[in-house]
């Protein structure tokens, strides 16, 4: 038997209505990318028979759209970042660093000793190759 007193899975827990969204304002620019690409086949002026440098107007829209979905990406990001919704640190400096957020087995590090040590002119041998 569970906590809430039945035999099967637990019920999902509903978020507290009190507690605050991490969904801002500035998020909503995210569907416009959503709008443009989805809509795609019912603007009139992208299903033109009219080449857009030199290539079909769709193929045009779909790139330009793929490139400022990029750059609203990382402005969305950046002001994630300002408002404190998230953390500016770069997870590979942490990496580097050592630091938490590093998956590196301090083991790594020591030599094996199951492995013959390589001597300074790499001659890895052994003794019974030396004269």
């Amino acid at each position: 038997m569970h906590e809430h007193g039945g035999v099967g899975p637990a019920p999902a827990s509903r978020p507290d209505p009190g507690a605050r969204s991490s969904m801002r304002a500035f998020h909503v620019v995210l569907l416009l990318p959503v709008v443009a690409l989805l809509g795609t086949p019912f603007f009139p002026f992208v299903n033109s028979a009219t080449p857009w440098f030199g290539l079909p107007s769709v193929v045009v829209w779909v790139c330009a759209w793929c490139v400022l979905t990029s750059l609203l990406l990382a402005w969305v990001l950046r002001r994630e970042e300002r408002a404190g919704l998230i953390g500016d640190d770069d997870p590979g400096e942490a990496e580097a660093a050592g630091g938490e957020g590093s998956d590196a087995d301090p083991l790594d590090s020591q030599p094996d000793p199951a492995r013959p040590a390589v001597d300074g002119a790499g001659d890895s041998a052994g003794p019974e190759g030396r004269a």
